[in-house]
């Protein structure tokens, strides 16, 4: 019963959250002549917010969960590999931080989208945006505040948007609890790993893990990915150095 209420109370808060965007839309456009075009204008911010939230998963995965580069990491020109392990120690980011590191990620990038909207001669300017990030079993959520400038010839007006809620499915929240289960296993015993029990672990959730060692240094970079049948399918990977 408690279950129940809680989605209850969760699908009226989103529904209500989203009715009271669409009316600040709605209002906005009124001002500069245009309010038949809210139901456009909507879709468009829709498909920026999940067309960014999708890049966000795809680079901080590739990224180790990190959007800004940590000091234990290597560099490889346009990207890095962050490490979770050296020699002891453990260096692994909370499943906090990765959703701290989407959030920025989305903020910086989610205006060149917004921006990018041209809908009967409405330019877009974004003026301020901050994102909030749940990484949950199956899915990425986000709820972003903002505010956009909406202009037409030299009519201007600022829409707000409140805890604007976007999903995308998603194993990341997945993939972190197979690399957590590995530097977990360091430590008990940090030259050891159960290969069988990691290989077991990925099969009921769905995924891969390829490793590649380098011998000099003693080093492993960890590969944990979507089933490649997938269209676009993401990883987490990340290096350990072992002494």
């Amino acid at each position: 019963i408690v279950a129940i209420m809680v989605i209850v109370v969760a699908a009226v808060y989103l529904s209500l959250s989203n009715q009271s965007s669409t009316n600040n839309l709605r209002s906005a456009l009124s001002k500069i002549g245009i309010s038949q075009q809210v139901n456009v204008l909507e879709n468009s911010i829709g498909e920026c917010l999940k067309t960014t939230l999708d890049d966000a998963i795809g680079v901080i995965g590739i990224q180790g969960g990190f959007y800004t580069r940590p000091e234990a990491s290597e560099d490889l020109g346009i990207t890095f590999i962050p490490y979770y392990y050296d020699q002891g120690s453990f260096l692994q980011p909370s499943l906090n931080k990765i959703e701290s590191e989407i959030s920025d990620f989305v903020n910086e990038f989610l205006p060149f989208c917004i921006e990018d909207i041209v809908i009967e001669d409405i330019l877009l300017k974004q003026e301020s945006i901050k994102t909030i990030t749940k990484i949950n079993p199956g899915e990425v959520e986000i709820q972003s505040d903002m505010q956009i400038t909406l202009s037409k010839g030299d009519q201007t007006t600022l829409i707000e948007l409140t805890s604007y809620p976007t999903k995308l499915n998603s194993k990341l929240n997945e993939m972190y609890e197979i690399s957590e289960y590995i530097i977990d296993s360091h430590r008990e015993d940090p030259e050891f790993i159960c290969i069988n029990c990691m290989a077991d672990m990925a099969e009921e959730k769905g995924l891969f893990v390829d490793m590649l060692s380098f011998e000099v240094p003693f080093t492993t970079l960890f590969i944990i990915s979507e089933d490649t049948d997938s269209t676009n399918p993401k990883i987490l990977e990340f290096l350990n150095k072992y002494s």
